[in-house]
């Protein structure tokens, strides 16, 4: 079970603050909108509960906007969470182990991890956040380099930022 971790660096617009109890109606509320949004996807309701708890904390806890990150588990499992990729990758995020066991490892996360909700999702994040660290904050570069910068990854760039767009003209066109 996760602990939100909620950073006290994380930026909430100025009418939202007014006590703790505001601030977690918002993330509760992000919480929820996420939820709405894997459930079209994954219909069991714990699974998509559990994938927008870690999507939420793991985005505040890397830094990372959210949507990006449910953007990279659309194009790789559609919230599936025992998808079977053709490569070696494994989960939500179609990690490659081969390729990132070294940074991963690093953080403490094990590849028996990638096949758990949790140990996938934060895989995502540390994956991503480092490049866009390595990007100097290029969130789209960073996402292409997610997928390899091979052939395909602006392709794959695109179907992350539909998601993105989607989510910013509101959850219920996403």
């Amino acid at each position: 079970m996760i602990d939100l971790y909620i950073p006290t660096e994380v930026y909430i617009p100025p009418l939202t603050i007014i006590d703790n109890r505001n601030v977690n109606q918002v993330n509760e509320k992000v919480i929820e909108d996420i939820f709405n949004y894997v459930i079209k996807f994954n219909k069991n309701v714990k699974v998509s509960f559990d994938i927008s708890k870690a999507v939420f904390h793991y985005a505040l806890k890397y830094n990372l906007d959210y949507k990006y990150i449910l953007g990279i588990i659309k194009k790789e499992s559609s919230f599936k969470v025992g998808v079977k990729h053709k490569s070696s990758a494994v989960g939500l995020g179609g990690i490659m182990w081969k390729h990132h066991k070294r940074k991963l490892s690093k953080a403490g996360i094990t590849k028996e991890d990638l096949k758990t909700i949790e140990g996938n999702i934060e895989a995502i994040c540390i994956i991503l956040n480092r490049y866009k660290e390595i990007s100097n904050d290029d969130i789209n570069f960073a996402v292409r380099r997610y997928y390899g910068l091979r052939v395909g990854s602006r392709n794959y760039l695109a179907g992350v930022l539909e998601v993105v767009n989607k989510f910013k003209k509101g959850v219920k066109n996403a």
